[in-house]
């Protein structure tokens, strides 16, 4: 029976920062990670020669004061990734208008504004209010509310409203409410909204999925998103951690109500520290047990509703996409009409990244990569037949293969009415749905970024659980997700391993 002081479960960002902190405190830690490569929904993979991106297409905070830099520093590996940032903020484009702005405030008012003449005035009121917004929650997240004594906290939670006035009235606020107080025109709205991504989130998180275009804050790193996953897991390694790949956990093992280890692929391995940087819902209902936790905190993950998975087409070309006029800034492209006939569907909009014009060794030479990605619906999953028809073994399952051969198909469709032919420019093609991604990662129903950020399901978990030596780390743990949300979590998850 192997023997260590702490055994994280998950290979992602958030767990693989957690290792590197307890590592340089002398713990012995185990890392087990159920697929062969580190990294969760910050993977690259390759074939034919193309590299793709599979879930995370840039990074914030990865510049100078950046809370990813930050912990980067900590761990000596700033100056081993090279970041370099988009070159613009998302564009959006209609059917019959492109709108390309600079970064800042004053380059995303113009570019609207010169779409949009007769709102010029509005637009310019709108973000302000949403930069105000943005500058609170950033002055929230690195007050660190959680970590304040009791006497703080209550402090803080008194004055939060005169102190954080923007956040106590947009956060249960819809994006699309606020934006419809502020515009009549239809397809402005429709621009709008397709800058928060998600369904109905709020208004706060809107803004701050806004920081791209607001501050410039995104950045790509050399040699694809999984460069990060892969120099967090070396340093862990060389600092006497490890990891077992292809190593799936399946139970919590407590003794006397306290943890005793984990099994994993049918080995119990002994510890008294778990640190699940997994799905939620997962850890607490299969790996630990109903009967471990209180019943309110039971029925709460069971109600919380997870944020929105995507579909994703992944698409080697034989073509530069650079001599076609391309910059490598990703494209939200709203089309004149979603197709009724796909309602596992729930944008209104689809990206369009071209990861390889920001790294040119992601693409053979004088080829090129790109990505395409749309919401699914919320109730997609919750729905979809294949689970009842197949279980684990849906991929195999005629139905789910003609599901996602069609919404596959249909998103080059749509994608081919913003890059006209681009078909026959196609020389590898991949799918892949919400399964691949719950697959993959274990996020229930394959959620993109931990719980939902919608205006009125807006729930996070303490990185301390109610189980003894049990802790979390990652995106269901703060609200937004994401990649600096990985990073902070995982942070304060060894923060707590240390001082608990």
């Amino acid at each position: 029976m192997a023997e260590y002081d702490v055994v994280i479960i998950g290979a992602g960002i958030a767990g693989l920062v957690t290792g590197n902190y307890l590592v340089d405190s002398g713990k012995r830690v185990l890392i087990v990670e159920q697929i062969k490569y580190p990294g969760g929904c910050a993977c690259t993979f390759g074939k034919q020669g193309y590299k793709f991106d599979g879930a995370v297409h840039w990074i914030s905070q990865a510049g100078e004061g950046g809370i990813v830099k930050s912990i980067l520093k900590d761990f000596g590996l700033d100056g081993e990734i090279r970041f370099d940032r988009l070159p613009a903020p998302p564009q959006v484009w209609l059917h019959d208008k492109k709108i390309k702005s600079s970064f800042g405030r004053e380059g995303v008012v113009k570019a609207l504004s010169d779409a949009f003449p007769y709102e010029s005035g509005n637009l310019d009121v709108f973000w302000k209010e949403t930069e105000a917004t943005l500058k609170q929650l950033w002055r929230l997240v690195k007050l660190q509310p959680s970590k304040m004594a009791p006497a703080g906290k209550f402090l803080f939670n008194l004055s939060f409203p005169l102190k954080f006035g923007k956040i106590a009235k947009y956060h249960k606020k819809k994006a699309s409410e606020v934006i419809a107080q502020y515009f009549r025109d239809e397809s402005l709205r429709h621009v709008l909204e397709a800058m928060g991504i998600f369904q109905d989130i709020s208004f706060v998180h809107y803004a701050w999925f806004n920081s791209v275009a607001l501050e410039g804050d995104a950045y790509y790193p050399a040699g694809g998103i999984r460069a990060v996953p892969d120099a967090l897991a070396n340093r862990f390694i060389s600092k006497g951690g490890e990891i077992r790949y292809r190593c799936k956990a399946e139970k919590i093992i407590f003794k006397d109500k306290k943890i005793a280890g984990i099994i994993a692929n049918g080995e119990e391995i002994s510890v008294g520290t778990v640190v699940s940087a997994s799905d939620a819902t997962k850890t607490f209902l299969t790996l630990a047990g109903e009967e471990k936790l209180p019943l309110e905190f039971v029925s709460g993950l069971k109600e919380w509703k997870v944020s929105e998975p995507f579909f994703y087409v992944y698409l080697g070309l034989n073509c530069s996409l650079r001599e076609k006029g391309f910059d490598g800034s990703p494209i939200w492209y709203i089309p004149e009409f979603i197709d009724k006939k796909f309602p596992m569907l729930g944008g209104k909009a689809l990206g369009i990244g071209m990861p390889s014009l920001l790294d040119g060794s992601l693409a053979p030479e004088g080829k090129s990569v790109l990505i395409l990605g749309m919401a699914a619906s919320c109730a997609f999953m919750n729905s979809c037949p294949v689970r009842a028809e197949a279980g684990t073994n849906y991929r195999e399952n005629e139905h789910y293969k003609a599901v996602k051969e069609r919404v596959g198909e249909y998103m080059i469709d749509i994608a081919e009415e913003a890059i006209p032919g681009l078909r026959e420019n196609i020389d590898l093609k991949i799918f892949a749905t919400p399964h691949t991604f719950e697959r993959y990662t274990g996020n229930l129903h394959g959620a993109s970024s931990g719980w939902s950020m919608a205006a009125d399901q807006q729930h996070k978990l303490s990185v301390k659980t109610p189980v003894p030596g049990l802790y979390l780390a990652g995106h269901w743990t703060m609200n937004p997700g994401g990649v600096p949300a990985a990073f902070v979590s995982g942070k304060l998850a060894a923060e707590e391993v240390l001082t608990g």
